[in-house]
């Protein structure tokens, strides 16, 4: 930020990476502006509801496009359809490599470790919206509406059809939602 001149910056973040950028606002809350979290992990670490999850991994697998997407080695359960969209995002998607099975246990532990990351979230006055997808069979809604009750200034917008990658699913409605609410005047 401070190479770019910029006092402040809008954080957008999606799934694991929410983590990081909810600890960068609670450590500088006055260098964000606004903070977008896309199909969030949670407060703490993978907080799905798994109830949720079960109940919508089972209807995503009866879709009639579900054999398609599998049978792609896409994430079964991470877009709202096996759209033209969808698979030309989990095409874009292959090309990057595979993270070390070492990192994701290793990188949740870290974050499970600071139990009062929630009591601090409390305290974090940055306009936060957190967006999940309705059919999002990897985090469900629940860690968006986690975040959204325990930050003042939080809300949480679940788009409809969406999976994990909302922005794949329904490209229109994901930027109208993210430029609206970075648009809308702060009250800090």
């Amino acid at each position: 930020m401070d190479a770019l001149g910029l006092a402040t910056v809008d954080v957008l973040a999606h799934s694991a990476g929410t983590l990081t950028a909810q600890e960068f606002a609670l450590r500088h809350p006055t260098r964000v502006r606004r903070l977008v979290l896309v199909t969030p992990a949670g407060r703490l670490a993978r907080e799905p509801d798994e109830g949720e999850l079960t109940a919508l991994r089972a209807r995503l697998d009866r879709r009639p496009d579900a054999a398609a997407a599998a049978a792609a080695g896409a994430a079964r359960w991470g877009y709202g359809s096996w759209s033209d969209a969808a698979r030309a995002h989990h095409a874009a998607g292959a090309r990057h490599p595979v993270p070390p099975d070492w990192l994701r246990p290793a990188f949740y532990a870290a974050v499970a470790g600071e139990p009062e990351r929630v009591a601090r979230l409390h305290t974090l006055r940055t306009p936060l919206l957190a967006v999940a997808g309705s059919h999002d069979g990897i985090a469900g809604t629940a860690p968006a509406r986690l975040l959204a009750g325990c930050c003042p200034a939080a809300r949480a917008t679940v788009l409809p059809g969406c999976g994990h990658w909302p922005w794949a699913d329904d490209p229109a409605t994901f930027r109208t939602v993210v430029t609206d609410f970075l648009a809308t005047p702060t009250a800090r």
